[in-house]
Parts: structure tokens; sequence; C-alpha cells
């Protein structure tokens, strides 16, 4: 967010709006996506998305290893770019699938999970 505001620092016109979202239920998913879809369809509008893939460790309880990927680093990376994949695709159904089947939770604010490890 800081190199977006600094990127922009000279248009005063131009309003940024930071959401951060964690995990929800399908309802709340349909009432964001109807709510946001409007902004969507204006070509006057400009979404930067990010999502962080990274926490991973015993300090989030997350360690979901892909068996068949050593060593574990790039089996983190492996599960992260096949999640990214499905983003860029646009194939929700297939993305909620990959979240319940490595029961992974993305754009979730863990810093106050965070405990001082090294993992």
């Amino acid at each position: 967010m800081p190199y977006i505001r600094k990127v922009f620092e000279d248009n005063a016109e131009m309003q940024l709006v930071h959401m951060m979202v964690g995990s929800m239920s399908g309802e709340q998913e349909r009432d964001i996506a109807s709510a946001l879809l409007p902004y969507f369809e204006d070509p006057e509008n400009v979404f930067v998305i990010s999502s962080d893939f990274c926490h991973w460790g015993e300090r989030f309880s997350y360690v979901h290893i892909e068996q068949s990927i050593s060593p574990i680093h790039a089996s983190i990376e492996a599960l992260d770019r096949r999640g990214m994949a499905l983003i860029e695709a646009q194939d929700l159904a297939a993305f909620q699938h990959y979240l319940r089947e490595t029961k992974k939770h993305h754009m979730w604010p863990q810093s106050d999970l965070c405990s001082p490890q090294d993992d």
C-alpha cells in the first residue's frame, strides 16, 4: 500500500480505498462481490489485488506439505503457485476446492498469531 500511495502522490483526484479481507463464507463472498461489481464494471476504476501466500510454519498453525515435492521451500512454492494459477484463471470453484483440500487460509491477517520461532 505505501508504494501505491507513493506512485499516485501527485494525483490529488485519485482516491485509494484499502480493503483487507480474511476467510469468508460463501454468502459473505457473494455480498462483497455484489457490492464491488459496479466498481469493477466502471472503466475509470483500477483495482490492485494482493494476497500474502507466505504464512507457513508452526507459528501460523499451518504446515501443509506436498509430499511429492521436496525440499520444503519447493513444496510451499508449488502450493502457492497452484493457488495463484487458480486465481489468475478466475476459477472460483477450483480455488475453493484448493482451499478446502489444503486447508490454506489466504488473505488472513496473521500478525496476531506470530510468535518468535524459526520455521
